[in-house]
């Protein structure tokens, strides 16, 4: 087989030879050989990565029938193995739809060209047209080949018009080729397929921005935040408007609230074939966002799920097994928080940020004179760090240790004194010492930062009760 992409009307081409119909006759397929089980070796932090030989492999691959699918040096060794399983369904069984699938997983590994050609022979040979039209667009336009993006997500469209955000990328493409028209009426037409979803709105808000009317493009953004608040592209383009505008104020807070929302809330990110693609593959950088993605919706079980994976991915990666542990004290598993936080003090023995975790998984069970220990070691570690003077503070306190607690407090504040949560670590120390007048002056430092805070306004108006 060979790679360039070629369109001829609506069918798709590869440069030199088309992908042909190929029968599945007994004789063909014990011509194809099977690509080999990808070694696992150890990379950085442990993780188990795949290492190939390029002219083997490549070899492995035209034996196979399959188009050359260009490897870097090392590549991640659970998303290789997935595709080296799905190749079986075309090696042996002549599945085509199998390409397709291994196209999934090169797309999810960015691996754009071995995407492009094993997409393109899916929508030629497979069952599931529209998907792999559809995911060849997808693929196509992550290259920039936006003119080729534009003849596949037609195509797409064309085979199902529902499938996937094909028109919105449609739209897009338009828009980034400057056919400003034909990207209007696709957007308008988002907005009448879907008028609850923002892509549209954004995608009309683009068009504004580029010819200069950002008034139109503010009301088009405030559709679209109505719709989805969360979303950093939103507040980002709504920045631009406002500078566009001449309203510096808005626009810098605009900025502000955009670069605090999370990456994956981008609309390409809601794209429900493209994180398919993703879960196929279960790349590394995958089970990240969607760790994200739990956090952001508060699914506490999923969260410790996900970051026992992340670690055991990277099982010499001391962080990971820090994070691990705290997901497994926020789900109350307390055992498997102590197991992982045991695992992260023994890769990171000096480290600060893991010494306070552990200490305060010790305090969680009740073992405060372990936590003790932890919370002086990591004040050791770094004696600059709030973290660390704020979990010492705390452990010295439960040990009964109260100069030590009050100290270690007032450190805590006077490395973070714009953090409110640090300075409710002294008040409370404060208020549990009986010293109510100091825990006075201390709030209302709290409420200077935090005008609205709801706890520090309860305990400041009893304090300022007749006792």
């Amino acid at each position: 087989m060979k790679r360039v992409l070629r369109f001829a009307g609506v069918a798709l081409f590869l440069a030199g030879t088309a992908y042909c119909l190929l029968a599945p006759s007994g004789a063909l397929l014990a011509r194809r050989g099977d690509l080999p089980e990808p070694g696992r070796f150890e990379g950085a932090l442990g993780a188990p990565v795949a290492r190939f030989e390029r002219g083997p492999w490549l070899a492995a691959c035209a034996a196979a029938d399959l188009p050359d699918i260009a490897l870097p040096l090392e590549v991640e060794h659970e998303p290789l193995r997935r595709m080296v399983a799905e190749s079986r369904a075309w090696t042996r069984s002549n599945d085509a739809d199998a390409l397709g699938r291994m196209g999934e997983i090169a797309l999810a590994l960015d691996l754009g060209d071995a995407a492009v050609d094993l997409f393109s022979a899916a929508a030629a040979l497979g069952a599931e047209r529209a998907r792999w039209n559809y995911l060849l667009g997808v693929a196509l336009q992550h290259q920039g080949r936006l003119a080729f993006a534009v003849v596949a997500l037609r195509e797409a469209l064309a085979l199902d018009a529902s499938i996937g955000v094909a028109r919105p990328r449609l739209a897009r493409a338009l828009f980034e080729l400057g056919e400003s028209d034909a990207a209007r009426s696709e957007f308008e037409a988002c907005l009448r397929a879907e008028p609850t979803r923002a892509l549209g709105h954004i995608g009309l808000a683009r068009l504004a921005l580029a010819r200069g009317d950002a008034s139109s493009a503010l009301a088009s953004l405030d559709a679209a935040g109505a719709l989805t608040p969360g979303d950093y592209v939103v507040w980002t383009l709504r920045s631009q408007a406002m500078a566009s505008l001449g309203r510096a104020e808005e626009s810098r807070r605009d900025a502000e609230r955009g670069a605090k929302l999370p990456r994956y809330r981008g609309w390409l990110s809601f794209d429900p074939l493209v994180q398919q693609c993703n879960e196929r593959a279960r790349t590394f950088s995958h089970i990240e966002v969607s760790f994200g993605a739990a956090h952001a919706r508060g699914d506490i079980p999923r969260m410790a799920a996900l970051a026992d994976e992340l670690a055991t991915r990277v099982p010499k990666d001391a962080e990971a097994w820090r994070r691990a542990a705290a997901t497994q004290v926020a789900a109350r598993q307390m055992p498997a928080a102590l197991e992982r936080i045991a695992r992260a003090v023994e890769l990171a023995p000096q480290s600060a940020p893991t010494l306070c975790t552990a200490s305060e998984i010790a305090m969680a069970s009740s073992d405060n004179a372990g936590a003790l220990e932890l919370a002086r070691r990591a004040v050791a570690a770094d004696a600059n760090s709030a973290f660390a003077h704020e979990v010492l503070a705390r452990a010295s306190y439960l040990t009964g240790d109260f100069p030590s607690a009050l100290l270690h407090a007032r450190r805590t504040v006077d490395f973070a004194p714009r953090e409110p949560d640090k300075r409710q670590v002294l008040i409370e120390i404060l208020l549990g010492l009986q010293r109510f007048d100091e825990a006075a002056l201390e709030l209302e430092a709290f409420l200077a930062i935090a005008p609205e805070h709801p706890w520090a306004k309860a305990q400041l108006s009893a304090l300022r009760k007749p006792r």
